[in-house]
C-alpha cells in the first residue's frame, strides 16, 4: 500500500502523510480515478502540459497516455495511417511508424 500510495502522490493524485500513513485525494486524483486515467499517464501529464501549448502538441500528449500502450501499428495499416496523417483536422506531429501518430488520428 505504501508504494502504492508513493506512486498516486508523485502524480499528485494524493496528498500522502508517510509518518501517518493517510492520504487524502487532490481535484486531479478525483478527475483521475473517475475517468479510469492510469497514474503513469496524470504524471506524464503533470510534467508534460504546459499553460500555452497548442491542439497539435496537446493531442500528441494525449497520445502518449499509457492507456494507449498496448494499441500497435499492424504493417497492413501503415498505408492507410500515411494516407489519414495528411487528412485530420489536426496536423499530428510524429512519424507513421509512431503508434501516437494511429491514436492522434483516431481521437
Amino acid at each position: 500500500a505504501h508504494s502504492a500510495a508513493l506512486k498516486l502522490h508523485r502524480s499528485n493524485m494524493i496528498v500522502y502523510d508517510r509518518k501517518l500513513g493517510s492520504f487524502v485525494p487532490t481535484s486531479l486524483g478525483k478527475v483521475g480515478s473517475h475517468y479510469y486515467i492510469k497514474y503513469d499517464s496524470m504524471l506524464t501529464y503533470n510534467r508534460e502540459l504546459k499553460p500555452h501549448m497548442g491542439q497539435i502538441d496537446i493531442f500528441r500528449l494525449f497520445s502518449l497516455s499509457k492507456e494507449f500502450e498496448n494499441i500497435p501499428i499492424r504493417e497492413n495499416e501503415k498505408v492507410e495511417v500515411a494516407k489519414f496523417i495528411d487528412m485530420v483536422p489536426v496536423p499530428i506531429k510524429g512519424d507513421v511508424e509512431e503508434t501516437s501518430s494511429k491514436i492522434n488520428i483516431l481521437l
